[in-house]
């Protein structure tokens, strides 16, 4: 089964939990059983771009983001990986890992 990060951005509250409970319906009826994973962050730790950016840049979700704040780090994420040539590799187990950087050099520094 595909995996799927369904990431809700926004500032807590009712809605956040409404849309949760439509989209694991949704999700239900169509064969998927979601387990939520939750992986809060700060307008100041996504302006810093952790590695969970990139599996979402990927195959996530965004359901809530009213102020366009993920959606816009999730663009400059993909803006750079597309830069540094970065890419996603696919092991025969399943798993898989970014190579960030294909040309790099040791002792070379590459930020998101």
């Amino acid at each position: 089964m595909e995996r799927v990060n369904v990431v809700i951005a926004g500032v807590g509250g009712q809605g956040n939990v409404v849309a949760s409970e439509i989209l694991a319906t949704a999700l239900a009826r169509a064969g998927y059983r979601p387990t939520p994973s939750p992986v809060p962050h700060t307008v100041e730790d996504l302006a810093r771009h952790p590695w969970i950016l990139l599996d979402i840049t990927h195959h996530g979700v965004v359901l809530y983001d009213p102020e366009s704040v993920l959606e816009l780090e999730l663009d400059a994420v993909r803006r750079r990986m597309a830069e540094l040539g970065s890419k996603r590799v696919e092991l025969p187990d399943g798993s898989w890992y970014w190579d960030l950087k294909p040309d790099w050099r040791p002792g070379e520094v590459v930020d998101l």
